[in-house]
């Protein structure tokens, strides 16, 4: 039986070209109970009867388990009374599984709505992906904090990449995909960015045009920065303009998330990148380069930015594995040590999301 619609008014994007957009992860308190009824042979599957089985609860009230997302009454009675888009309630059975009775005892389960997402996102306050990622509107994400949002991961739906036909950038476009996100790749050359998709917008330009970047930061909610070049052995400044121009936009625009990627033995990671790049890549091989990225770094760390500086090891063209070290201590005065960038790529794309290293510079490898 349905309870609330929530679809009034038109769609919240309708004269709102900059609105932002968030890409949520909720909580996962459960699974599927026996008596959810459910067509496999879709994809996504398809829901027709919604039964929760809870096995362990943080608090949030908004939860989910693939394809599906339950609300609690209280965030239900929020959504009834809002005038959002792109949704409506219905009733979901709930029960205990044995992890929750092992955990929690006889304490009793929260009652809870099924959220039955109708909107498209991008198009509703609340829409889901053609893979069913959730995303929000700004005013959604304001009220769904109003409650308890804790154990969900929010980060900008539209997102931005430099260095998108790169190694790494080639990497950040396709993981960024693959996790729900819209995505602009900005590049010299379009025909060069792969792989062509329905969330994915290209924007030709140059990091030395600022107004080819100023017109590419429209709408966009946050910028990954992969900037490379072949020009090493004469002196430029091709990733510190970029950079200041890349800066310049995202204040104009409002945008505050920048994850730059740059390399160990930069700044405060000087020496650990191991002998041979200490003692004779940095020094004799690229020297104009890495000067360039220390510029680089100067501009990021004296912008108002909330702004995450990762400084990746030798990269590879391996797999991504997700087992790499992050942190201040990263790297060694001998070894040199190596990650891929498809490692590179996902610890990027996971600062979108966490403030652990907000206004720093971890290494990885």
């Amino acid at each position: 039986m349905v309870h609330g619609t929530g679809t009034r008014g038109s769609p919240i994007s309708s004269g709102h070209p900059e609105l932002s957009f968030f890409l949520l992860s909720p909580e996962v308190a459960g699974g599927w109970g026996s008596h959810i009824q459910v067509d496999r042979r879709t994809h996504p599957p398809l829901v027709t009867r919604m039964h929760y089985e809870f096995e362990g609860w943080l608090g949030d009230d908004l939860l989910t388990t693939f394809p599906e997302f339950i609300v609690t009454e209280r965030l239900a009675t929020a959504l009834e009374q809002s005038s959002l888009s792109g949704f409506r309630l219905a009733d979901v059975k709930v029960s205990a599984g044995d992890l929750w009775e092992q955990l929690y005892g006889s304490r009793p389960l929260p009652k809870c709505r099924w959220l039955r997402v109708s909107g498209r996102a991008g198009a509703a306050d609340f829409g889901l992906t053609e893979l069913a990622h959730l995303v929000v509107s700004a005013p959604a994400l304001e009220l769904l904090r109003s409650l308890t949002l804790r154990a969900c991961e929010v980060s900008p739906w539209q997102v931005l990449i430099l260095g998108a036909t790169g190694g790494t950038g080639r990497q950040l476009v396709s993981q960024a995909l693959e996790r729900g996100h819209q995505v602009t790749a900005f590049a010299r050359n379009p025909g060069r960015v792969r792989p062509r998709h329905e969330r994915l917008t290209v924007a030709q330009g140059d990091v030395l045009d600022y107004r080819s970047l100023d017109t590419a930061m429209t709408g966009q909610g946050a910028v990954l920065s992969a900037l490379g070049h072949k020009r090493w052995f004469y002196p430029n400044r091709i990733l510190s303009t970029g950079t200041r121009n890349l800066i310049q936009a995202m204040e104009h625009h409002g945008v505050r998330r920048l994850v730059c990627e740059t390399a160990l033995g930069i700044g405060n990671s000087r020496g650990r990148a191991g002998l041979y790049y200490t003692l004779f890549v940095a020094p004799f091989i690229l020297p104009f380069y890495f000067r360039d990225k220390e510029r680089q770094e100067e501009i990021i760390r004296a912008s108002s930015l909330d702004w995450v500086i990762v400084r990746p090891g030798m990269l590879t063209n391996g797999r991504r594995r997700r087992r790499y070290r992050h942190g201040s201590d990263v790297g060694h005065w001998l070894w040199t040590c190596r990650v891929s960038r498809a490692d590179v790529a996902d610890f990027m794309l996971r600062q979108l999301s966490d403030d652990t290293y907000l206004r720093r510079s971890p290494g990885i490898c």
